[in-house]
């Protein structure tokens, strides 16, 4: 062995031998106070303030050209990307360019989550909140039922209304998952009168396939960020907005150990003209209407398929629906009504995902062991931009050649830390470490 390499030999071993004693000494010599959040304590929480943060804030902005607000994109963070890639050596992200156009979704069994165990039934909820969160509470709430929300980052960050009725629904023992995307809403959302839906659903959200690798993992953090703000958990579960996936997205969504979530029903309820308070009648042949969305479910469950989509998995179900605007909500109470008249129980989509089997807290969020959970814990608050486009040392950035698989210094001797196994070690310490205020001298020191 050269002495260079031996001297870099001795040196990590010292370092790997200083962490671990200074991680020891301090659980040893710090008792954890942590407990449950009780019922009575739930209306003390205050939603966090996320400008102070360092949250992305901002508006959409409306192009008369094409009729449609175009969402303003969270910053992409350089080292973010390369930590990401190097979590996923199970799952390699191919290096290739996004879809110039959305794809159409074809069945990958071996990632889509798609349906339930016979006669189970997973309300899922996209793209809240938007304000009707504990509607749906309370709706399931009179049916006993459990839901699943799939939640946009963004709208939690420019209302603290809507991010308390998120974790009410988490407080009330519901699943809270993400929609695979973080958007800000525009400021004039709420007075500006939409004559179509697909304008609103074309703001809400952007087709994964035609994003970089780099986008999609931004806004993949950023909504993680966000979620865990609230619920103090990161969601395992996620949807893609649209449906739009491929390989390449499949493949970056397992680096980080989500757990893709499509449907084998759509409830179409995105088609029902928004606000009108008219539930609408089979006999209205000029518009979509509740009572045509209510017919599809009652379908459904009649033929034991979801309409056009009998090629799927379709024991029990998993339907495409959303909290956008009232009438939607209307769907859901149908919904529940029906489903319940035909025997079928109600559950999460991590409880489909198990087979029945499991529907705990560590199947619906990411344990802060897992390389993906300590990683956040890393993320120091407030978040500024221009201090994350890199920082000597930060340990995201302390494997070489994440991308590339060059060392960074030509010829120098290899980090400590530059091994996967051996960061996603280091990264479990810096998440123990990071709430102790000596911590992170202690580890400039040892780094």
């Amino acid at each position: 062995m050269a002495p260079d390499s031996a001297n870099a030999s001795y040196l990590c071993t010292f370092r790997v031998i200083a962490v671990v004693a200074f991680v020891l000494s301090t659980v040893r010599g710090t008792a954890s106070t942590a407990v449950p959040i009780s019922f009575a304590e739930q209306s003390l929480y205050t939603p966090p303030d996320f400008s102070s943060l360092g949250f992305p804030s901002g508006v959409s902005t409306y192009d008369p050209t094409d009729g449609f607000f175009h969402p303003t994109s969270p910053p992409i963070i350089p080292y973010w990307t390369r930590t990401i890639t190097g979590l996923g050596s199970a799952h390699p992200i191919p290096n290739l360019d996004p879809a110039t156009t959305s794809t159409n979704w074809a069945y990958n069994a071996s990632f889509d989550l798609v349906s339930c165990p016979a006669k189970v039934w997973a309300t899922a909820v996209d793209d809240g909140p938007r304000g009707f969160t504990s509607d749906y509470v309370a709706l399931l709430s009179k049916y006993s039922a459990v839901g699943t929300f799939f939640i946009l980052g963004g709208n939690l960050v420019v209302n603290s209304t809507w991010a308390t009725q998120v974790r009410e629904a988490f407080d009330a023992g519901h699943q809270i998952a993400s929609v695979a995307s973080f958007f800000l809403p525009p400021n004039v959302i709420e007075s500006y009168s939409f004559s179509s839906l697909s304008r609103l659903h074309t703001w809400s959200h952007r087709h994964l396939t035609t994003l970089t690798t780099e986008e999609i993992i931004g806004d993949l953090i950023w909504n993680a960020l966000a979620v865990k703000q609230v619920i103090n958990k990161i969601p395992r579960f996620v949807r893609p907005p649209y449906g739009d996936v491929d390989n390449r997205v499949r493949t970056i969504l397992a680096a980080f150990g989500f757990i893709e979530v499509m449907w084998n029903t759509n409830t179409f309820d995105t088609d029902i003209v928004p606000n009108t308070g008219d539930v609408g009648s089979l006999n209205d042949t000029s518009q979509f209407t509740v009572a045509n969305s209510t017919a599809i479910i009652n379908e459904t469950l009649a033929q034991g398929y979801g309409p056009s989509l009998q090629y799927l998995p379709h024991a029990g179900f998993i339907p495409l629906q959303h909290e956008l605007f009232q009438e939607q909500l209307y769907v859901a109470r149908n919904e529940l009504e029906a489903v319940s008249a035909r025997g079928f129980s109600f559950a999460s989509v991590a409880f489909c995902y198990s087979g029945g089997m499991n529907d705990s807290m560590t199947l619906r969020y990411f344990d802060d062991s897992e390389p993906f959970a300590a990683f956040l814990a890393s993320i120091q608050f407030p978040i500024n931009v221009g201090v994350l486009q890199g920082v000597p040392g930060a340990w995201p950035d302390l494997y070489d050649g994440a991308t590339t698989g060059a060392s960074k210094t030509s010829g120098s001797a290899p980090s400590c830390f530059s091994s996967r196994p051996v960061l996603r070690v280091f990264a479990t310490l810096a998440a123990l470490l990071a709430p102790l205020g000596s911590a992170g001298l202690v580890l400039s020191w040892i780094v």
